[in-house]
């Protein structure tokens, strides 16, 4: 991945593993995704010790779809509730 400006952050977690699995299948799918250390000097760290899971913004929803079918949720709580 070559354009920061255009990454979405897909999932954060403390351990990389689950992420790289992801990230794996995603890639498999034709998905760009790549595992960042959350202290990257380019993004804002949020906590230490966190890995976040990193796809172009343009595949977000169907890399959250594809995530959701390996077992790790990336939807957002606003978007889990229902509708109205």
């Amino acid at each position: 991945m070559d354009e920061r400006s255009e990454l979405c952050e897909l999932h954060r977690l403390k351990d990389a593993t689950p992420l790289a699995t992801v990230a794996q299948v995603l890639e498999a799918r034709g998905i760009e995704a790549d595992v960042w250390p959350e202290n990257d000097k380019h993004l804002i760290p949020w906590s230490s010790g966190t890995w976040r899971l990193m796809v172009r913004c343009r595949d977000v929803v169907y890399a959250r779809w594809v995530a959701a079918a390996v077992g790790l949720d990336t939807w957002p709580d606003e978007a889990a509730g229902e509708p109205g």
